[in-house]
Formats: C-alpha cells, sequence, structure tokens
C-alpha cells in the first residue's frame, strides 16, 4: 500500500511525502525500499518509536498529536499545505481535479485549515489492491480530516487543529477522503458486510 499512497498523491500535486514510522526495524527497510523517492525527494520516512505509553487513561492516543506537531513544525516555512492523515487514506476530487489546484484556491485566503469530509469504505477480505486509485461503490460512514497550512498552525490533535487560524469545510464535491476501512484496522460489522467494493485501474 506505501507505493500506491505515495504515488497517488505525488500524482495529484503533493510535493513530498513525510511518513511517520512507528513499527521497529521498518525505517530502515522503507528507506531501501523506497530510496529512489528517497534521493528525489518525494518521500521522506522519519523514525518515530515512542519511548512511553500510546494512550493514557486507556484511550487517549497521545502519540499520534506528538507526531503530527512534529511534522507540522518540521513543515514551516517548507510546505504551504500538509496533509494529515494516515497509508490508508487518500484525498480524492470527485471531478478528477488535480488536488494542487484545488488546493491553490486558498493560499491566500485567511483559513489555516482545511476540512474534508473522510468517508470510509469497506474493503472485503478477498480484494486485493493493485492499483494508485481505488472507486469504491457505497459509503459506509464519515467524519473528518484536515490540510493544514504549517504556518498557521499551533497544535493538531488526531483529527482537527485545535490552536491556529480558522477552519474551512470544503464541498465534498471539491475534495473527499477517501477511508480504505477493515482489511486495514477494523473488524468486519454487520453493515461492512453487506457493502461492495469497485476496483477502477488507472494508469
Amino acid at each position: 500500500l506505501y507505493r500506491s499512497w505515495i504515488l497517488w498523491h505525488h500524482l495529484n500535486g503533493f510535493s513530498n511525502l513525510t511518513l511517520y514510522i512507528n513499527e521497529e526495524n521498518e525505517y530502515n527497510l522503507l528507506n531501501e525500499k523506497f530510496k529512489d523517492y528517497v534521493k528525489k525527494g518525494i518521500v521522506s520516512f522519519v523514525d518515530w518509536i515512542w519511548p512511553g505509553p500510546k494512550k493514557i487513561d486507556g484511550n487517549n492516543p497521545f502519540f499520534q498529536p506528538a507526531s503530527q506537531v512534529s511534522c507540522i513544525y518540521r513543515s514551516k516555512k517548507r510546505y504551504r499545505w500538509v496533509g494529515m492523515h494516515d497509508l490508508d487514506e487518500f484525498f480524492v476530487s470527485p471531478l478528477s481535479i488535480n488536488l494542487k489546484i484545488i488546493l491553490s484556491k486558498y493560499l491566500n485566503s485567511q483559513y489555516g485549515s482545511l476540512k474534508i469530509c473522510n468517508q470510509h469504505y469497506n474493503i472485503p477480505n478477498n480484494s486485493m489492491i493493485t492499483n494508485v486509485e481505488q472507486v469504491c461503490s457505497n459509503c459506509i460512514f464519515s467524519n473528518y480530516k484536515q490540510i493544514v497550512k504549517p504556518d498557521k498552525t499551533i497544535y493538531f490533535c488526531v483529527h482537527e487543529v485545535t490552536l491556529g487560524g480558522p477552519i474551512l469545510m470544503i464541498d465534498p464535491k471539491e475534495m473527499i477522503m477517501v477511508h480504505l476501512k477493515h482489511r486495514f484496522n477494523c473488524k468486519p460489522t454487520d453493515i461492512m458486510k453487506k457493502q461492495n467494493i469497485t476496483f477502477l485501474n488507472i494508469k
């Protein structure tokens, strides 16, 4: 999935993909596997083995906002936008507009971040992800993710800016987040079992 995620976002206008690696022994392996992308500046890996407990009181993912804030501060004065999302999440324009073009509309606005509808889709166990783009037939449920201006963001916690510039809600007709569920990070529910997914090959 790493390659699909990197290629999809790079082809859609993201100049650099910074991945925080929180699994032991993965950092060196990924740097070697994607060394050509690293040399070209397309992808950067950050060795992020959290030394303390990943959760506080059993439910607060403290390590996640720590890595997100680290990424934002690394990006200040370097990048105009930072997408705060995971490897099973893809920013998509339903109208097939390059994401860089969409973001340029809001670059000089007062807003410090864009709130994107994060639509969850089921991936059945017998499905294979083989291409950059996965187009899903049924949305299970949704929440939100954000793309932020690092120079206008002070603190970020999991899904949203908690200290920084004003937030603008983006029309889902313009951009959404496709979140591929079940295969990666959650158990199937009765609702998910009823959903179908269609894969389109896009070169």
